[in-house]
């Protein structure tokens, strides 16, 4: 057990115990949300749990795609629409990462939901980005997919209020959200019936007071209401024959915008946990994860992600340093065991904002790290044997 712990740099020796005790107990709790999931999919959620007893190789870096082309921008706070369209080559980000540096990173990450034209039934835009998607996992990479359909009430981001009866009842509503939710199947499928795992992350910044199922703002949701939403896709999933799904629940930080440990929807619903932001402070110096933050994540006994990373860069329009994120990690939240870099394509083109990994500095030393896991995933460092009873 003390091989589970090496290296991690806690603040206190309770803190340290804890986590030997989390990974004692990690290793008996793999079992897949779905009970149903395939063999691929267990052996993709064995290796999350598996990777913090790595000496190396025990982080598995990402790219967002860059799927949105103008239309979208950030005014006041709010994203606001305008004639959105789907990149021609969506999937820029990813072959030029791989014709700088020759790699493919371990994990393709995108947005689902068509954000380019908001309507009270969502575009899924499987067709678009299937292609790329499937592509990916043949090269042995993960696919991890944002799911943030638009308030099925008021055809945007934000509000008005939806409860889950609204949404389970029949009416308008309810007609609007399960559409989305059938398309969202059919493309999912797809992706099953090509070998592709999953990471789904739905309904995220539940901490927030941007989207209509956030905690807070225009279309504040119930937590009881949030979680039987959650709840419902889960099954509606299961019973789908989605058996290559496994599920995200993530929050913008780990605790400073509203208390997580309150808004997790349960062990049974959940099969990773994750935040958007950095493992340290950002290159102002401002903390982008606290400790306790760090601990908050930690203490739910399942594999921790960061889903959106961004360059420690000084403003929105100089290139960051990438290799920083890797640092950070390694000694500050050592148990993390994937990153994405995001790309802020829903902004408005003209901001000139580049957040790839091959857009900023020092990309080929975060790739090369040893650390770092590219893909094929599973054709990696093995983890060390168990210790020998006794010794």
């Amino acid at each position: 057990m003390r091989q589970w712990c090496d290296g991690i740099m806690l603040s206190t020796i309770l803190v340290a115990v804890g986590c030997c005790l989390w990974g004692q107990l990690s290793a008996e709790a793999q079992e897949p949300v779905n009970p149903n999931a395939s063999q691929k999919t267990r052996e993709v959620l064995k290796l999350l749990y598996d990777l913090p007893n790595r000496p190396d190789h025990r982080v598995i870096v990402g790219q967002t795609l860059h799927v949105f082309c103008g239309g979208l921008m950030y005014q006041g706070g709010e994203l606001r629409q305008g004639p959105g369209t789907v990149c021609a080559d969506v999937n820029k980000r990813m072959a030029d990462i791989y014709n700088k540096f020759g790699v493919w990173v371990g994990i393709v990450a995108a947005e689902y939901t068509d954000w380019g034209n908001f309507t009270k039934e969502s575009k899924i835009m499987s067709a678009a980005l299937n292609p790329s998607l499937i592509a990916h996992a043949h090269r042995g990479g993960l696919v991890k997919l944002h799911f943030h359909p638009a308030n099925p009430k008021g055809g945007n981001q934000h509000g008005p209020p939806v409860t889950w009866a609204e949404l389970r009842d029949p009416g308008e509503t309810h007609d609007h959200y399960m559409h989305v939710l059938n398309a969202t199947v059919a493309g999912l499928r797809e992706l099953r019936d090509h070998g592709v795992v999953v990471l789904w992350q739905p309904y995220h910044g539940r901490d927030s007071g941007g989207f209509w199922w956030a905690m807070r703002g225009a279309g504040a949701m119930a937590q009881a209401d949030y979680k039987q939403m959650w709840a419902h896709m889960v099954d509606y999933f299961n019973k789908a024959g989605l058996d290559n799904i496994l599920y995200v629940q993530d929050w913008y930080y780990g605790g400073r915008a509203g208390d997580i440990k309150q808004l997790y929807v349960g062990d049974a619903l959940v099969d990773i946990v994750g935040y958007d932001a950095m493992a340290g402070t950002d290159a102002k110096g401002v903390p982008q994860l606290y400790p306790w933050e760090y601990d908050n994540l930690l203490s739910f006994g399942k594999p921790v992600g960061i889903n959106q990373n961004y360059p420690y860069a000084p403003d929105d329009y100089t290139p960051g340093d990438m290799y920083a994120q890797i640092i950070d990690i390694r000694h500050r939240a050592p148990r993390i065991v994937y990153s994405i870099n995001f790309d802020n394509d829903h902004v408005n083109d003209s901001w000139n904002m580049d957040w790839s990994i091959a857009g900023n500095l020092n990309s080929d030393k975060l790739v090369a790290d040893p650390w770092i896991i590219n893909a094929p995933i599973f054709n990696t460092t093995p983890p060390p044997p168990p210790p020998t009873p006794g010794r």
